[in-house]
């Protein structure tokens, strides 16, 4: 039973529902009503008008956004952006990168290669790639960087040792040892002239830019502005040196001691297997050494920068009396002389360090052998007592003969030129001097009318010492110059655009 108040709950249902079909669109369309008559035409423009107002302080403001913004703000907005989302994909990455370690606690990078392709490809067709695959992505291109900077300096390195091996080449005797001979007249005292005691022999020679001093107790060396780099004792009994570009061997003619030497002083010394005849050395440092034998006439031995034996030749005939070795040292020039049929005869002969047989040779007769030099390829310029000869590559020889002329002195050290000082009819007034290039063609030949006692040449001009003064001739013929110096003078050398003389009691230093 149902008490009077209550009703079955379906009902009561549809009732409600009823009274909100009923109550609801009526309700509605009354408080419409009551805005619409709320709200005047007064009221409705004044809206309008602060709307547009509104509308319009808007549009100025982007206005004036628009203007101000320039392209540098919006680069650096995308910098910003860029560098943001870039420290988020490193964080992600390294974190990923550690959970994809194998046991061993190496990272499977050969299983993420796909993730990487995919997130490329995506990339490619405009979609938004995997945030993984990016993130290999960018780990993948840190190893690319780090593989081209490792490369690079690979190739830097490999550059640079290319060029010192370059350099080691170009240098004389190496770049290590120029090097040390560079530094070693730095910050030395003295200057020209230099104050020397007299002694029974001396003899001036060119080491390069330097000068050195032989007498029969000691080695000197000077730079070129009169600065002793070094001094060196010796007891020889006779003593002798040969000079190149970079080194100097100095060597006891009546004995078997020799004791090579460079601007920083002794290198080794040792003694040979006979009594010397003759030396010279190399401008890359090698040596040679000509010796008597008890089996042969002589022999000659070379030996390399280091001191090592690499070549050696035994004369059965002849004794060999002078040498001349390529700049690098792997051909040697050697001048033979023996007497046959009451005259001197003279063989020249070009041998490789690596061959026995010779790889050209020539004789003269009628001559004694006074200096050989090398000049260039299988080329030997001779100075004898009645001519100068140049022997080509081919053996073929092409002389310069004195005539009525006689040899005062001559200088052979420099390989491009040879200059000659002879004297006519034996008169002290009357001097002819000679210039002869490497090909044997004669350059300069005039007539000198002062008393001559010494005679140098360097590349471009050609020095004549005469008693109390000096003179600097270009080898082209134009500026002749002169100037005044010791009396006492009686050899000079050429550095360069200068000349160093040698007097009974000082070095001096001949400007021009």
């Amino acid at each position: 039973m149902l008490r009077p108040n209550e009703q079955e709950p379906e009902a009561n249902v549809l009732f409600a529902k009823t009274n909100k079909k009923q109550k609801g669109p009526e309700q509605d369309s009354d408080k419409k009503q009551l805005r619409q008559q709320e709200k005047s035409p007064q009221k409705q423009e004044k809206l309008q008008q602060l709307e547009q107002k509104r509308n319009q302080a808007i549009q100025k403001k982007l206005q004036k956004k628009q203007k101000n913004s320039s392209a540098n703000s919006k680069q650096t907005d995308e910098k910003q952006r860029e560098e943001s989302v870039l420290r988020g994909r490193t964080q992600s990455a390294t974190s990923i990168f550690q959970k994809n370690k194998d046991k061993k606690g190496t990272p499977r990078v050969s299983q993420d290669r796909e993730v990487v392709f995919d997130a490329l490809d995506s990339e490619k067709k405009g979609e938004r790639p995997d945030s993984s695959a990016s993130k290999f992505k960018l780990i993948r291109g840190g190893k690319r960087n780090r593989q081209t900077q490792a490369i690079v300096l690979c190739s830097a390195i490999s550059v640079f040792l290319v060029l010192i091996a370059v350099l080691n080449l170009l240098a004389p005797a190496g770049l290590i040892e120029g090097t040390k001979v560079f530094f070693a007249g730095i910050g030395r005292s003295g200057g020209f002239p230099i104050q020397r005691s007299s002694t029974a022999y001396s003899e001036l020679r060119s080491c390069g830019s330097d000068a050195v001093l032989l007498t029969d107790s000691s080695v000197f060396c000077y730079t070129s502005s009169g600065k002793l780099v070094y001094t060196q004792q010796h007891t020889y009994q006779n003593p002798a040196i040969s000079t190149s570009a970079s080194r100097m061997i100095v060597y006891d003619r009546s004995g078997a001691k020799y004791m090579v030497l460079n601007r920083t002083g002794v290198l080794y010394e040792d003694k040979a297997q006979g009594d010397i005849i003759t030396a010279t050395v190399g401008d890359d440092g090698s040596f040679a050494i000509s010796t008597y034998s008890e089996e042969y006439v002589s022999v000659v031995t070379v030996y390399g920068a280091n001191g090592k034996k690499k070549f050696q030749f035994k004369s059965s005939e002849c004794y060999i009396t002078s040498l001349a070795l390529s700049p690098n040292g792997r051909r040697i020039g050697v001048g033979e002389v023996k007497a046959q049929g009451g005259e001197y005869l003279i063989r020249l002969k070009v041998f490789s360090v690596t061959e026995k047989e010779p790889l050209t040779k020539a004789e003269l007769s009628g001559s004694f052998l006074l200096s050989l030099s090398w000049l260039h390829e299988n080329s030997l310029g001779a100075v004898t007592d009645n001519g100068y000869f140049v022997m080509d590559a081919d053996g073929k020889t092409k002389s310069y003969p004195y005539h009525a002329e006689q040899l005062v002195s001559f200088d052979n050290t420099n390989s491009s030129h040879t200059a000659l000082l002879l004297t006519r009819y034996h008169d002290a007034n009357n001097h002819m001097l000679v210039v002869i290039d490497e090909t044997g063609t004669v350059c300069m030949e005039r007539e000198y009318s002062e008393p001559a006692l010494s005679i140098a040449c360097s590349n471009r001009y050609l020095f004549v010492l005469s008693k109390g003064s000096a003179s600097r001739i270009p080898l082209n013929g134009k500026g002749e110059k002169s100037t005044e110096i010791n009396p006492d003078s009686t050899q000079l050398i050429a550095c360069g655009a200068k000349a160093i003389v040698m007097g009974a009691s000082m070095l001096d230093k001949a400007s021009f």
